[in-house]
């Protein structure tokens, strides 16, 4: 997540759609004050190679904790923070000043939902070989999951941010975005350079094939993520 004082953007990040990346790409133009939530050690290497600006102004101050942040940084001696890498809409809303919510441009990204449960359950299965049943246990054990996306870019139901980045239109969506905040035209250029979690899915395990026969499955992402869909007209493999 990042908010950009210097360039006035909130960034809301979803999951397994480019995010990192895309985060990593926007680092390169933040300004000293701009918040920016710390991602995973690697991708933070990465970062850090490239000179661009890492995570900051992401904490609470000592003088903002509860008595249940005094509890668990006495347990685990790590500080408290004020935003995290997949925060929600209305908890940034909170967070920060009413001109800079209303004025700053919101952008995330969406992804084809068939396609990002088939990318959720590689990356969270990573190690080892897998089976279509995996697959089909892993899509029922947290059926939630599938449009908890979409309800960090919402507030009461509604959608919150200016411009929805298709996963599928990356080049084109990037340069509206490039224009919008007056960044330079070859963001994606400069995106698709960092390939940041890529490696973890088999070529061969499409969507067509997990999905295959999997009509449970199918029905259930089209019920829980029927906004998606309709939104931007998704549909099954």
């Amino acid at each position: 997540m990042i908010i950009s004082h210097k360039h006035k953007f909130i960034f809301i990040k979803t999951c397994k759609t480019a995010g990192t990346s895309l985060e990593i790409a926007l680092s390169k133009y933040c300004g000293p004050d701009d918040i920016i939530t710390p991602i995973s050690a690697v991708d933070e290497q990465v970062r850090q190679s490239l000179g661009y600006l890492g995570p900051q102004h992401y904490l609470k101050a000592r003088s903002e904790y509860t008595l249940a942040d005094y509890w668990r940084w006495m347990r685990k001696r790590e500080p408290i923070s004020r935003f995290y890498n997949h925060i929600f809409a209305q908890d940034i809303q909170r967070l920060v000043p009413a001109d800079v919510w209303n004025n700053y441009f919101r952008f995330s990204i969406v992804r084809n939902p068939f396609d990002r449960a088939v990318s959720r359950f590689f990356w969270r299965h990573r190690r080892g070989e897998v089976s279509p049943e995996q697959f089909r246990s892993f899509l029922f054990k947290d059926p939630e999951a599938l449009g908890r996306n979409r309800k960090r870019t919402e507030i009461d139901g509604e959608s919150v941010v200016d411009l929805m980045i298709r996963f599928e239109h990356l080049e084109e969506d990037l340069l509206t975005l490039s224009e919008k905040l007056g960044l330079p035209r070859d963001l994606y250029t400069e995106f698709k350079s960092f390939g940041a979690k890529k490696g973890h899915r088999p070529k061969n395990s499409t969507p067509k094939e997990l999905f295959a026969g999997f009509d449970d499955g199918i029905e259930l992402i089209m019920k829980v993520c029927k906004k998606d869909i309709e939104e931007f007209g998704y549909g099954p493999p």
